[in-house]
């Protein structure tokens, strides 16, 4: 898969491990996720653990962007908060640009069904919710994915199950009702 835009990288769920595509071997360090002037709070439910956390570069159209995964798991549930922080380039284009982007990405790679969307902005930010349908081979995955354009960053949290109802379960529900951006006072400058 070839990462055309900022939101081709369609996370999946393949038994306790994540795959991420057109990851590099450099790792971005702390002073490249500090330029937001954003910040994402957001609640784990309870009965998730912490399962991983990783960072890396992604390689876009417009340059690299710094990456940092966290990951909670449940079960075969997953949940993913992922910070990219963009490079200066692709915010030439329109929020809905971008979006449109992501989901054009996500729909020609043939594993994906879009199964719904909707744009909606949450304390001042644009965002965007997609509800996918992975298959691959024998693997079903249903994901619930809201991006939020956050200049500089990109913040998408994705909540992963083999079972579609559980996108409308109360794990589900709880993660994405918690979501809020708040200004940060002092970020770094580069």
């Amino acid at each position: 898969m070839k990462a055309n835009s900022w939101l081709s990288i369609v996370v999946c769920v393949w038994g306790a491990s994540i795959v991420v595509a057109l990851c590099d071997e450099d790792k971005p360090s702390d002073e490249a996720f500090s330029r937001s002037n954003f910040d994402l709070s957001f609640q784990i439910p309870q009965s998730f653990n912490r399962s991983g956390e990783s960072r890396k570069y992604l390689q876009m159209e417009t340059g690299k962007a710094a990456c940092r995964d966290r990951i909670w798991k449940r079960g075969s549930d997953f949940i993913l908060i992922r910070q990219m922080v963009i490079p200066d380039l692709a915010w030439d284009k329109t929020p809905a640009e971008m979006f449109a982007d992501g989901r054009n990405a996500m729909a020609g790679s043939g594993s994906v069904r879009i199964i719904a969307e909707h744009d909606y902005e949450r304390d001042g930010c644009l965002a965007h919710s997609f509800a996918v349908e992975f298959r691959k081979d024998n693997t079903v995955s249903f994901q619930r994915m809201d991006c939020f354009l956050m200049k500089p960053d990109l913040n998408v949290v994705v909540y992963m199950s083999p079972n579609e109802a559980a996108l409308q379960e109360s794990a589900c529900q709880t993660l994405f009702k918690s979501l809020s951006i708040k200004a940060r006072r002092n970020p770094t400058r580069t």
